[in-house]
């Protein structure tokens, strides 16, 4: 049983999509012959340089490139889960119900597949609702640039301003409300710790790396590692609260102009 979970090496670069274990790709992850990576490609395919000769004298495209990242069954597929990491693979996570109402509030598909068309990669249990929410916006945030994590923590901790509002967001009565919401998801301790290295790694500033990471595990929103999913759910929060605010003073801007 992995008590830790992938690596966040694995969850950014592990695409493959074995099926057959006797066709074992060529790669450095620590999947088992036959299963499928953790990530894929979807969306659009667009056109990239590469293209051959027909033999009636045609120009044929033979390569594509799609742009769009989407988890896979691994990430919720309860059995699979429950063989690999056992009853902790069910996790219980609490977050506030303000990212739910935001959630509610964005226009576009809210489940895998994108408007009616499903891919069979790409199924979900379930394919939709607040646990397919969390896994997406997890799977989305340790795909994120560091430098990006990085300001929103900064912003929180030094911004006295910019704190108000967001805890004006999430506090109910001066009390931080949370919903708990039971999902089926991989173990991400490996993951998470993985991340925070990197955003100290490449986010030095005037400190030193060693110091940069004790700065971020002692965040005043952060706990320890071993809480990675309470960490989790408030970088969740921070990084929706700041997309629907730019989203509204897009929309400010708009109404304006």
């Amino acid at each position: 049983m992995d008590e830790y979970g992938p690596s966040l090496e694995d969850i950014r670069k592990c695409t493959h999509r074995e099926k057959n274990p006797q066709k074992r790709q060529e790669r450095e992850c620590k999947c088992e012959p036959g299963e499928i990576g953790w990530t894929l490609y979807s969306g659009p395919h667009y056109r990239t340089h590469g293209y051959i000769r027909t033999e009636n004298g045609f120009m044929k495209k033979v390569k594509t490139m799609q742009t769009k990242l989407v988890h896979t069954r691994k990430w919720e597929n309860k059995k699979w889960l429950k063989e690999k990491y056992g009853e902790k693979s069910r996790s219980s996570l609490r977050i506030s119900p303000k990212i739910f109402e935001i959630y509610d509030s964005w226009t576009g598909p809210k489940k895998r597949g994108g408007r009616g068309k499903e891919r069979r990669f790409a199924e979900g249990l379930p394919a939709r609702g607040k646990a397919h929410f969390l896994r997406r916006q997890i799977f989305v945030l340790l795909h994120e640039n560091p430098h990006y994590i990085d300001y929103l923590l900064n912003t929180y901790s030094s911004n006295v301003e910019e704190r108000s509002r967001i805890d004006e967001i999430l506090l109910n009565n001066g009390k931080r409300e949370k919903v708990k919401v039971s999902v089926n998801m991989p173990i991400l301790e490996k993951a998470y710790d993985d991340f925070i290295g990197l955003i100290s790694k490449e986010c030095k500033g005037k400190l030193s790396e060693k110091e940069k990471r004790i700065s971020l595990e002692n965040h005043i929103l952060l706990k320890n590692n071993t809480k990675w999913r309470f960490n989790l759910c408030r970088l969740i929060e921070l990084r929706v609260i700041d997309i629907q605010r730019k989203k509204d003073e897009r929309r400010q801007g708009r109404l304006i102009s």
